[in-house]
């Protein structure tokens, strides 16, 4: 077997393999121990890199508490919970393109549909509009364009069926709001008492293949999970590991999860985790799109089609 024909099946392969993988984009996940953004493969939760944006060389005064990272356009955004900004980096997560750092107060999350990020915001300082509302950006101009109130304390919007999920940690809910913020249903409906049964202190929202994913910060500490009309499906314990705070399902069917203690997988089938990087306090999860799958498949293909030339 000639070299050529040596590489282009390991292109070959490697382009397989890629190509499986992917509808499991890559996943950012900010931690608060080193204020860094570390980076997971999508598939099996395994860590690929656990200083993908390392802040705190950075950013002017360094970062203090990054909370969730997200791709904004053809950049990474992620919101600093104390520094009451929002940072702009590039795609592969070397260079700081800018801050967005007046008018948010005690930022939580971020969520991102078309042209418009939705930012959590808690507070009234640096010209923040208050306490339980979101502020609108928009990502082409990185302006602030707006803010509606909602109905109790945010800590994460999910986009979902046109429209926005965003929990309420003061009621224990989680609320359907339409894009401009007008409220219009409650999705579930939580007593919030101290029972394995009912969400408490919801933290991230994330779409699964059965439906929604959802994590309880206070007693009991775990993942719910709900069906597209808020039904509650299952629940998954997690106090071995601490109280949960992001949550992304990957794509071998297991789902990756986040605490104070590090970055875990769970496997929904018989409940046991497993520590995929520990040490860590880490935050909310998010996708970030593989370009390299496309540049090697086309490599793949150039090169198997020289072989079949030189024949």
């Amino acid at each position: 077997m000639s070299w050529k024909v040596a590489l282009a099946v390991t292109l070959v392969v490697a382009a397989g393999t890629a190509a499986a993988s992917a509808g499991s984009p890559n996943l950012l996940i900010p931690e608060t121990s080193d204020d860094t953004v570390m980076l997971f493969n999508g598939f099996d939760g395994s860590l690929i890199n656990p200083t993908f944006i390392v802040d705190t060389d950075i950013l002017p005064f360094g970062a203090s508490s990054p909370r969730n990272a997200v791709v904004a356009g053809n950049e990474i955004w992620f919101n600093d919970n104390s520094r009451d900004a929002v940072y702009r980096f590039s795609l592969d997560g070397t260079t700081f393109l800018g801050a967005i750092d007046t008018g948010l107060d005690d930022t939580r999350s971020l969520t991102v549909v078309g042209s418009t990020v939705y930012v959590s915001n808690d507070g009234t300082s640096n010209g923040a509009p208050g306490d339980n509302t979101v502020v609108t950006i928009d990502i082409p101009t990185a302006s602030i364009t707006g803010s509606f109130a909602t109905n109790g304390e945010i800590e994460d919007i999910l986009s979902f069926n046109g429209g926005l999920l965003i929990n309420d940690i003061d009621n224990d809910n989680l609320d359907l709001y339409d894009l401009n913020g007008n409220f219009l249903s409650t999705f579930h409906d939580s007593p919030g008492t101290f029972n394995s049964g009912f969400i408490r202190d919801p933290q991230q929202m994330t779409l699964s293949s059965n439906g929604i994913l959802a994590v309880s910060d206070s007693f009991p500490s775990g993942i719910f999970e709900y069906d597209l009309a808020g039904n509650q499906t299952n629940f998954w314990l997690t106090a071995a590991v601490g109280n949960p705070r992001g949550v992304h399902e990957l794509g071998n069917g297991n789902i990756i999860f986040t605490s104070a203690s590090g970055v875990h997988i769970l496997d929904p089938n018989n409940g046991q985790i497993t520590t995929s990087h520990g040490g860590v306090s880490a935050r909310y999860i998010e996708p970030i799109p593989e370009p390299s799958s496309l540049l090697l498949l086309g490599l793949a293909g150039g090169l198997v089609t020289l072989r079949r030339r030189s024949r």
